[in-house]
């Protein structure tokens, strides 16, 4: 039998761009997986000054998305799986915080550049390359949102797992963003995309995907409530039936034994 193979996609991996808790998870998790025997890729944006801390190896796809220039670039890194770069001069070769301007405001274009990595998501998953055909798409928070929402009426799609790390994060646009992206009349209604009014990225994943992870048992029954669920929790009660909480596990980086920072 063949090893599962899994196309992960996140918005940060640790060590090599990190904000927040998701990079470690999106370092962690790949590791085990692989370790178990899993046939796994780590898909995530080229932003400015990433390719100074990987080892790049050949572009192994070229496309156009939405009028932009794609490159798809292999490369490794000693701590982490197989990596595949979403290389986009226009929209994520900049400096400083993958989702933050030097104003410390969300980058204006952020819907443009999560679409696009999204939409690559997308080609990826339902294509062979490098002899690589994934079995199972894990999606990670709103910034891969958009992916689900597309690929669910794919023929012969993968499977699809999103996991919430931080619902109050949904990546909200204006719902002329509907058009402007070019976003299918079918994915512009309540049941889909909208949320007030506006083009929310994390319903995609939460309203498509086959299942719904978070990252403890007690967090999964907490945005189930209107105290915690970020005006979602209606959602995803109604989901309940694919939505577990698997507690963040901690890997051997975490080890005070090993830690050159103690």
């Amino acid at each position: 039998m063949n090893p599962p193979r899994i196309l992960f996609a996140t918005s940060e991996v640790a060590p090599i761009i990190k904000t927040g808790g998701l990079a470690d998870v999106s370092a962690g998790l790949p590791r085990a997986l692989a370790a178990a025997g899993c046939d796994l890729r780590i898909l995530l944006p080229a932003y400015g000054g990433l390719l100074d801390r990987v080892t790049a190896g050949p572009v192994i796809h070229r496309t156009r998305i939405a009028g932009h220039e794609v490159e798809i670039l292999e490369a490794t890194h000693p701590h982490l799986p197989p990596l595949w770069l979403v290389c986009c001069k226009t929209l994520f070769e900049r400096p400083g915080n993958p989702y933050l301007g030097p104003d410390g405001h969300d980058w204006p274009d952020n819907a443009d550049r999560f679409a696009l990595f999204s939409r690559a998501i997308v080609r990826l998953a339902l294509r062979t390359t490098r002899g690589f055909r994934p079995d199972l798409v894990h999606l990670n928070d709103w910034q891969t949102g958009l992916a689900a929402a597309l690929l669910a009426t794919a023929a012969h799609r993968p499977k699809m797992v999103f996991t919430i790390h931080n619902l109050h994060f949904q990546g909200l646009f204006p719902g002329a963003d509907f058009d402007r992206l070019g976003i299918p009349r079918e994915l512009t209604g309540m049941d889909a995309l909208e949320f007030h009014g506006q083009l929310a990225f994390i319903k995609g994943g939460l309203v498509y995907a086959d299942a719904i992870t978070t990252v403890s048992p007690g967090y999964a029954r907490e945005i189930q409530t209107a105290e915690f669920g970020a005006g979602l929790d209606g959602l995803l009660r109604h989901r309940s039936g694919a939505l577990t909480g698997i507690i963040n596990g901690i890997d051997d980086s975490w080890d005070p034994a090993i830690d050159p920072n103690l």
